[in-house]
């Protein structure tokens, strides 16, 4: 039995997923479909999908498993287009970084009998400085080493939970069962609050008188300072994605602007010590990020992923249907 598996959203994320599973093709069909429809053929030319469908409600028709790959505002938008089309005991996987606004939607959108999951992939540390609007910046191993974490409502089906964990560890990572307001609180922090700050940095700069001549000498700073904010090519997806977790990026924008603070108070009256401390602490968090990430600290040694096989993983989809959700 072949399954299909449907990508929406041919991004980083999803050609990144796509080609992890290139090797399990004799059993997995792999549609992809982007809002952006000159993104088809390349997905296809790379081989991260065997097909590309145009409409969106066609690429979710027949799937088993789908997966999205877009900020949570348009996935949600996604689920609401494709409901007529969905087959039971699918089970949609979000990528996004609001876990808790996603699942929250899918359990007044969905159906019973179909099984939504929050699942926010992290990058092999090789390339977490890697431009993700790169044309060459999907990677088979993307997710190797890295984590995935994985969250739902209580209702979900264990099999679907099993499903999700399973897929991880084809990808090469381990999966972290978490809260989702949780994650969602923990994203904001190193998703949001990164592309507020390009977005603020930019209006605070860009629309000063001196910025005709200043933009001559603006350079790498400038530039990895304000990426985050592009990582999202359509504004609207990004603000209504900001607007969902409201409470969670105004917390971590509150925190930015104390450390902002800070930093001005020392500057103004010229403590020199404190600012040096104060920029010393922050190179070493930066680095004991990076040493942890790349030595994968944060787990127990013994710590290792088992790679189950295709068949094992997807076959578990046959059962979905025959067992109850938790609480039932």
């Amino acid at each position: 039995m072949t399954i299909q598996l449907t990508i929406i959203g041919l991004n980083q994320i999803g050609l990144s997923i796509g080609l992890a599973l290139s090797k399990q093709t004799h059993q997995l069909r792999r549609v992809g479909h982007d809002r952006d429809s000159g993104l088809h053929a390349p997905a296809e030319k790379m081989g991260a999908v065997d097909e590309t469908r145009l409409l969106l409600r066609d690429s979710a028709r027949g799937a088993d498993v789908i997966v999205l790959c877009q900020p949570a505002a348009q996935a949600i938008e996604t689920i609401e287009v494709i409901i007529p089309d969905l087959k039971p005991e699918c089970v949609l996987l979000d990528t996004s970084s609001s876990p808790a606004a996603f699942l929250n939607a899918a359990a007044r959108l969905l159906p019973a009998n179909v099984f939504a999951l929050s699942f926010v992939p992290a990058l092999h540390p090789q390339y977490l400085e890697l431009n993700p609007l790169d044309e060459e910046s999907a990677r088979e191993d993307l997710f190797k080493d890295s984590t995935i974490a994985i969250s739902s409502l209580p209702s979900a089906s264990s099999d679907a939970l099993q499903l999700a964990t399973d897929l991880a560890a084809l990808l090469g990572a381990q999966a972290l069962f978490a809260d989702p307001h949780e994650i969602s609180g923990l994203l904001a922090a190193s998703y949001a609050l990164p592309q507020m700050a390009g977005a603020a940095l930019l209006q605070a700069v860009t629309t000063q008188p001196g910025w005709m001549e200043g933009q001559k000498f603006a350079g790498y700073p400038f530039s990895l300072a304000t990426l985050p904010f592009q990582t999202q090519p359509e504004t609207q997806p990004l603000a209504a994605s900001l607007l969902l977790e409201k409470e969670n990026n105004l917390r971590v924008l509150d925190n930015y602007l104390a450390a902002l603070s800070q930093l001005r108070a020392m500057l103004a009256e010229e403590r020199a010590a404190d600012l040096e401390t104060w920029l010393d602490d922050a190179r070493t968090a930066r680095a004991d990020w990076l040493r942890a990430r790349r030595t994968r600290e944060y787990l127990p040694a013994s710590e290792k992923i088992e790679i189950p096989t295709l068949g094992q993983s997807f076959g578990r989809l046959l059962g979905l249907g025959k067992r109850k959700p938790k609480g039932q």
